[in-house]
């Protein structure tokens, strides 16, 4: 369907948006705030220039992004409100988290254990959604979970996601490489315990406040991924956490955790009988050594 762009407002069918702030950046193009003329309602609208799809031969994944988010419906996935083109853009119009990533919640402090738990158990269920309908989103990481004004997390960005339609996905080179499992480094067929690696990086991320694998190359970080265990040395961390943590950095995938049973750990059926705990009363994770030289 094409839209009619006059001067600072695009219109689709059904609504007349106000083009706003920049709010993001992505590989095709803009996020932009925009505003329903109408309603006053905010969105954010993704603008994907297609000269640039067509330069980084995207078509396929932009309307595989589009397919798969639209029959999205989950009340921790970003949903996707309507989309439209006109000559150079597509334009995704998506709901508006007003409180940016969970990346730059966490470069403002460091967060306790029970509030950890608050953004991963949403997360987790909304993985759970998506791999029930056999669909694997391969691009899990700070940056592409939001945070709307009630402090609600929003998977976005679906780029990367596939339905997996036989017992493994085809091997393929996708996501971001710090997050990537080892089959995907290794170009192996793959199911949807890619996810679970993914989240297991981003709960070990929210704990110690970097990321578990890095190199000063692409060949280094990837050797990281295969090779290093980076949970050899890790004091003062509750023990059901760092048992967490190893059942989602297990390098072979049949060994593990798929996201149902992530619930059923012990450190979530833990976070989940002390839910009642105000903040203060919660596990205080700043004293936390972590020694990232130590090797397998």
């Amino acid at each position: 369907m094409f839209c009619c762009k006059i001067k600072n407002t695009i219109q689709s069918s059904t609504r007349n948006y106000q083009l706003l702030d920049e709010i993001g950046m992505g590989s095709y193009g803009k996020v932009k705030l925009a505003k329903d003329v109408k309603s006053k309602k905010k969105y954010a609208i993704k603008l994907i220039e297609k000269q640039k799809m067509e330069e980084f031969h995207a078509e396929n994944n932009i309307l595989s992004e589009i397919r798969i988010q639209s029959k999205l419906h989950h009340p921790h996935i970003v949903e996707l409100v309507e989309y439209f083109e006109d000559e150079k853009f597509i334009y995704l119009v998506q709901e508006y988290c007003s409180k940016g990533t969970l990346r730059q919640e966490i470069c403002k402090r460091r967060l306790l254990e029970n509030e950890i738990y608050h953004y991963i158990y949403q997360l987790n269920e909304a993985l759970i959604y998506l791999h029930r309908q056999r669909i694997v989103h391969r691009d899990l990481k700070l940056d592409n979970i939001l945070l709307d004004e009630n402090d609600t997390i929003k998977l976005t960005d679906f780029n990367w996601a596939t339905k997996i339609t036989s017992y493994a996905a085809e091997p393929t080179n996708c996501g971001t490489t710090h997050y990537m499992p080892p089959e995907i480094v290794l170009l192996q067929p793959h199911t949807e315990k890619v996810d679970s690696w993914s989240l297991g990086i981003i709960i070990f991320e929210l704990v110690f406040q970097h990321r578990p694998f890095e190199g000063l190359t692409q060949e280094e970080l990837q050797k990281q991924i295969i090779y290093h265990n980076p949970l050899t040395d890790c004091k003062s961390i509750p023990t059901d956490l760092i048992m967490l943590l190893n059942c989602l950095l297990t390098k072979n995938p049949i060994y593990r955790l798929n996201c149902e049973q992530v619930k059923l750990s012990q450190w979530f059926q833990r976070q989940h009988h002390n839910s009642f705990l105000q903040a203060d009363e919660s596990v205080n994770l700043t004293n936390i050594t972590y020694n990232k030289n130590d090797n397998i």
